[in-house]
């Protein structure tokens, strides 16, 4: 368990960095998403004066069902936003009302449209918008995770990692550790010993210091979305693990399905940090044949 005092650094933590500044949330119905989609055009309620050319605005609603399919949208701003009087925004919600004109005509049809929106994915809003952590920030949660990686009670690797959120603040944190019900103390015998890192995923006792990040923000409903994981560790001999190639497909491929940005390592240059499409790369080539990399 993390001692107290550690705990208490985490939770007051908190930093000015934002890895997307440009990037604007909003929230709408089921039916406003398929408006929204059909044409590509966003109805507000409010102005729209923090909203410029070359923005982004990340739309997300909560369906009856979660699927796949549920993830945030995201839209380019090529247009200045506009404010229509209230006949021209009556016409405008009547094309395709997505709430009750009751509702509607309560926030005055929706009078604040920003036109013209582009799709596209959150893979180019990283490659086109991501700001990179500052050092002293990624050298302060670097530390953290190597501190949490101590109360692994693994004997071949020890993990920490915590997940920093969108608003500068730590979310969730946590180690390498047996699953919860499993009733000894350390892992006898262990089933990986021999096994090399990356592969025969599915022998082993251990939730994954990062797998316990995302359960932990899961289990208390903490907001993971544009959130950066760090992830740190230790060698059996109590050395710093250099995690120059990140090689676990299956925190790589869980990962890849949620709405976070990436992953900062520890590597021979200091902390680095790679987007989700690269840390998939990476861990994919430890594993097919033609990989060339030293197994570790």
């Amino acid at each position: 368990m993390i001692n107290r005092i550690l705990l208490s650094e985490m939770e007051k933590f908190k930093t000015d960095y934002r890895p997307l500044p440009r990037v604007h949330r909003k929230k709408t119905s089921q039916k406003g998403m398929a408006r929204l989609e059909e044409d590509l055009t966003w109805h507000s309620s409010k102005p729209l004066d923090d909203l410029n050319v070359g923005d982004v605005l990340c739309v997300t609603y909560s369906p009856n069902v979660a699927t796949p399919a549920s993830h945030p949208k995201y839209f380019l701003v090529n247009e200045k936003p506009e404010t229509l009087n209230l006949s021209d925004a009556k016409k405008e919600f009547h094309k395709h009302s997505f709430c009750s004109e009751s509702f509607a005509k309560s926030y005055g049809y929706f009078p604040h449209i920003a036109s013209g929106l582009e799709r596209i994915d959150l893979e180019r809003v990283i490659e086109t918008h991501f700001v990179h952590p500052p050092d002293d920030v990624s050298n302060k949660l670097i530390d953290y995770c190597m501190r949490m990686s101590d109360f692994s009670i693994c004997t071949k690797m020890k993990f920490g990692a915590l997940i920093l959120g969108e608003d500068g603040k730590i979310t969730s944190a946590g180690y390498n550790n047996n699953y919860p019900s499993y009733k000894g103390n350390v892992c006898d015998p262990c089933l990986r010993i021999g096994v090399k890192s990356g592969t025969q995923l599915e022998k082993n006792r251990a939730i994954h210091a990062e797998q316990w990040a995302w359960l932990s923000a899961l289990n208390t409903k903490k907001d993971t979305m544009h959130g950066l994981l760090y992830v740190a560790g230790h060698n059996p001999d109590g050395s710093v693990f250099v995690n120059d190639t990140f090689y676990c497909t299956f925190c790589s491929r869980l990962l890849d399905g949620t709405d976070m940005l990436g992953v900062v390592t520890y590597t021979s240059q200091g902390p680095k940090f790679r987007p989700k499409p690269k840390i998939i790369e990476e861990s994919f080539s430890i594993i097919l044949p033609e990989n060339n990399l030293l197994m570790r």
